[in-house]
């Protein structure tokens, strides 16, 4: 009985190996296909088609942007302006500077974030980190509540 049972659990085993390599031939085989990284590792995704103006909104969060320079840069971030927070340049570079002042945007329905939109001209050469805190104003969060960071990297 005994022999049975084993017999019969290996049977499985070598019938379930075969069907997870997409063989139907029965025998035990190793897959040799490259397993997927974990979801908690990010891989940094290619960069986008360069642009002289590029229009960023929070997907865009943690991607890499190609421009082509001088590249006026116009980001797109939720606001609410009761929360008495805004969102902070903190990173930026030689070459990178905020034109104007940001923009308020009100929400097209009641209890919705507005939108608050920023324009920055990039005329360096060199890749910078692009990254917005939203926080009070005058102040530099040690962990900001949402941020906003994307890598500009030039064509």
């Amino acid at each position: 009985m005994k022999l049975g049972v084993v017999a019969g659990l290996t049977g499985l085993v070598l019938t379930l190996a075969a069907c997870s390599n997409g063989s139907s031939s029965g025998s035990a085989t190793t897959s040799t296909t490259a397993k997927s990284a974990p979801a908690s590792t990010t891989v940094p995704p290619a960069p986008s088609t360069p642009s002289k103006t590029p229009s960023l909104t929070l997907s865009d969060n943690h991607r890499t942007i190609a421009v082509i320079v001088p590249a006026t840069i116009k980001v797109s971030l939720p606001y609410n302006p009761s929360d008495k927070e805004s969102w902070q340049l903190v990173s930026g570079g030689a070459g990178f500077a905020m034109i104007g002042s940001p923009k308020y945007s009100p929400p097209a329905t009641n209890g919705a974030d507005g939108t608050e939109v920023m324009a920055f001209l990039m005329t360096g050469d060199s890749p910078l980190q692009l990254t917005l805190d939203y926080a009070k104003p005058a102040t530099v969060p040690a962990k900001p509540a949402h941020q906003f960071s994307v890598a500009l990297k030039p064509s």
